[in-house]
């Protein structure tokens, strides 16, 4: 399976995520890929379910390609790069609204899922399906 566009999501920066380098801030680049992730898993009814079945973040990285300064709305496109037993693994481009091709930094995300009731990691379940918005399956 070659990676797949499973969620785009658009996100306007905040003059607050800048810092004193006058651009946005590394630490933001998570919390908007993060932001995208959650909303690609409940658009797709994958229930954060602490008394179930539920993704978690097992490890992220980041690569900064160029800094992102304010005015500037983000398009984050979350692709399914791979299902590998209890991981998943996704990447995120981050990408200027205005010129798609300006990308900022690429990100990838590696989540497990986890049995909160026996505490112990459990293969992707079957029922998993990412789908893009216009219904373009991932398997």
């Amino acid at each position: 399976m070659g990676k797949k566009l499973v969620h785009v999501k658009k996100f306007a920066i905040r003059w607050g995520d800048m810092d004193a380098y006058g651009h946005v801030n590394n630490t933001k680049y998570f919390l908007y890929t993060q932001e995208a992730r959650f909303e690609m898993l409940t658009e797709n009814n994958i229930k954060i379910d602490p008394l179930g079945i539920s993704p978690i973040l097992a490890e992220t990285s980041c690569k900064f390609i160029r800094p992102i300064v304010f005015p500037e709305t983000l398009i984050i496109e979350t692709y399914l790069v791979k299902l590998e037993g209890k991981k998943t693994f996704f990447e995120h481009v981050v990408k200027s609204e205005k010129d798609a091709d300006i990308v900022y930094a690429i990100s990838s995300a590696t989540v497990i899922w986890f049995d909160f009731v026996t505490k112990s990691a459990v293969d992707t379940p079957e029922w998993i399906n990412y789908a893009h918005p216009n219904n373009i399956n991932v398997e």
